[in-house]
């Protein structure tokens, strides 16, 4: 189960065991009298299975006058499927962050004033309503770097609408620090890249264990299902560039657009595995090894070298 403030999500492998839950947590919250808003419940399911219902029955309590609340109530939901939303958030897709992002940066209209606006207002006025905003939505979902270049854009020309220049002026000078010859104007392109870094780092070592335990496990998946038992996070890995859309549900959408910022710089920003211990406690299989030594000698025989490990 997943709570924050009034929203939550409680998962389950079937319907029967999602409708059990479901009626225990309202026996459990009957008592401090709090109440499930069913006309704002939805049920999602990840595993499309052959003639999935449109919608699902769920068992409640009964809160009519007179009624007595032990007593059973059906609420039918909508089941959508291949989809996961929590707190107002399509969690693993970028794109419709990006159209909300999009949507909400044209949205915005600049105050008007008497005579051209001074370029430090209207810095100013990007600083305080918009990049806040941006970057309070960009941790809750990241977005491409392509998505955030374009982002960055809509601002630069929204800017130039209000100002005297007779041309549109670059977007990576509008970009840079003043101290650099720019016009200091907040990056989304960089906001992005840093809050996904950061989140990376700290889903890998999160102080919580059961978070930090699954993150390991997703990398674990990342480095031997797809990787060919390379680390993307580091070494060669982290020039070997993934497709978020080819990757969807398997790999999170955030780590991949990570990876490929990590990779992008120069030189490339690597997150090492600094804990070796599972090798020295024999936690790890002979055919991860022998898939490694090959990557540095190709001409490494298998046979000796599995019988050697």
């Amino acid at each position: 189960m997943t709570e924050a403030t009034d929203d939550s999500i409680i998962f389950a492998s079937s319907i029967p065991a999602l409708q059990t839950f479901c009626l225990v947590e309202e026996h459990f919250q009957f008592a401090y009298g709090w109440f499930t808003n069913w006309m704002k419940t939805t049920a999602y399911v990840l595993s499309l299975a052959e003639n999935q219902p449109n919608m699902i029955s769920m068992l409640s309590i009964t809160v009519e006058p007179g009624a007595s609340p032990m007593s059973i109530t059906n609420h039918n939901i909508p089941l959508i499927p291949n989809e996961l939303e929590f707190l107002c958030v399509k969690i693993d897709n970028p794109s419709h962050r990006f159209c909300e992002l999009h949507d909400f940066v044209e949205a915005f209209t600049f105050p008007k004033f008497i005579g051209p606006t001074p370029i430090t207002l209207i810095r100013k006025i990007v600083m305080q309503p918009i990049a806040p905003r941006v970057c309070a939505l960009l941790t809750l979902q990241l977005i491409t770097d392509a998505d955030a270049l374009k982002l960055n854009r809509v601002i630069v020309a929204k800017v130039h609408a209000l100002s005297s220049f007779l041309w549109i002026f670059n977007t990576e000078i509008a970009t840079l620090p003043v101290s650099l010859h720019g016009f200091d104007f907040p990056s989304i392109r960089r906001i992005n890249a840093s809050i996904a870094v950061d989140g990376l780092a700290r889903d890998l070592n999160h102080h919580i264990p059961a978070y930090c335990n699954m993150a390991h496990i997703t990398i674990a998946d990342w480095t031997c299902s797809i990787n060919h038992c390379v680390n993307p996070l580091t070494g060669t890995g982290i020039k070997q560039f993934f497709t978020p859309h080819l990757q969807y549900h398997t790999i999170p959408a955030a780590w991949i657009i990570t990876q490929k910022e990590m990779g992008s710089m120069k030189p490339p920003l690597c997150l090492c595995a600094t804990d070796q211990s599972h090798i020295l406690n024999g936690d790890v299989s002979i055919s991860h090894c022998l898939k490694l030594i090959k990557m540095h000698d190709s001409a490494c025989p298998d046979g000796s070298a599995a019988y050697s490990l």
